[in-house]
């Protein structure tokens, strides 16, 4: 190919990396406003369900949502803990490898690591970039830190966090990411851990004997 050809083939792959970004964006945005107004709503669901139900299944319904809300709350509690050690590992490999503005690229990562599979390769592009500066052999060692940590996330910390967080199988943790990756991209990501929490509760809740409720 000429150079003109390879130049306008990088600038396509460019645009549509670029519109696949902001795409998956929007569709995250999208996910956190119907979440924020379903948990604004939560509780009145709940009671609106169990008196449509009647009152021989609105004790149960009730429990179950209350349920899925303590499932939910912990999933959120792991999130929160999964920024917190991707942007504690951040920092100190970057502190390590003397990149400059260590602390501020860490927190970035960090606050990044709510959007699955696009946040750490958008955090890891200004750290990269503060590396190049130096040099390129330190811009390698960044790219090479930020792979080592998405790789610790996806196969350790991440199916470890969520089976203390709701009680996942560390397995089905990384099988249900899989899927909902397959399935929907980066919402898929997202929901599939509370969609295997909220499954789990609902089954667990459908083999609950009668007599016990």
């Amino acid at each position: 190919k000429s150079f003109g050809g390879q130049l306008s083939s990088w600038g396509g792959n460019l645009f549509r990396f670029t519109i696949g970004i902001f795409s998956n964006l929007i569709s995250l945005l999208m996910v956190f406003v119907i979440n924020f107004y379903l948990l604004l709503r939560w509780k009145k669901l709940g009671e609106s369900l169990g008196k449509a139900f009647g009152p021989q299944h609105e004790k149960r319904i009730l429990r179950l949502f209350h349920q899925v809300e303590s499932g939910l709350g912990g999933w959120l509690r792991g999130q929160l803990f999964l920024c917190f050690a991707v942007g504690t590992l951040s920092f100190i490999g970057l502190s390590l490898l003397k990149v400059p503005y260590a602390l501020h690229l860490a927190l970035i990562a960090g606050i990044l690591e709510i959007f699955p599979i696009i946040g750490p390769i958008i955090s890891s592009i200004p750290a990269i970039l503060s590396a190049l500066i130096v040099s390129p052999l330190l811009a390698l060692a960044t790219a090479a830190l930020y792979i080592v940590v998405q790789q610790l996330e996806n196969n350790l910390i991440v199916p470890k966090v969520m089976q203390k967080a709701v009680g996942v199988d560390p397995l089905v943790t990384i099988l249900a990411l899989m899927i909902g990756v397959k399935l929907m991209g980066v919402p898929g990501a997202i929901l599939a851990v509370p969609a295997v929490v909220l499954l789990k509760i609902i089954f667990l809740e459908i083999l609950r004997p009668q007599e016990s409720q």
